[in-house]
């Protein structure tokens, strides 16, 4: 069974970020609030333009600005989507954002 949740997703860009969007380091970030499984999230995200995936999160400042911009967006606090980056390819994954 697989578990339906909000998605966040990044694009790369230099320009602008559509409104909206969190801007950060050459990359945007947009909170989207409609459950869905993570397969159809990272649909949902490539339906934006060329290059919009799930959001990969690489290092703990990433994660904190994220993390802050999702709970400024949430209306109630829910799990969120996520691309996976995984260096080592060992399929850990492990989140913690303070």
């Amino acid at each position: 069974m697989e578990k339906h949740q909000h998605s966040t997703f990044k694009l790369q860009s230099k320009a602008a970020c559509p409104n909206g969007w969190l801007q950060n380091q050459g990359n945007c970030y947009a909170y989207i609030e409609k459950m869905m499984t993570w397969a159809d999230a990272e649909v949902d995200c490539q339906s934006y333009g060329r290059g919009v995936h799930l959001a990969s999160i690489l290092n703990q400042k990433e994660c904190s600005i994220v993390a802050k911009y999702i709970l400024a967006q949430q209306k109630t606090r829910t799990d969120v989507w996520i691309g996976l980056y995984d260096p080592l390819q060992v399929s850990c994954f492990h989140i913690a954002c303070s």
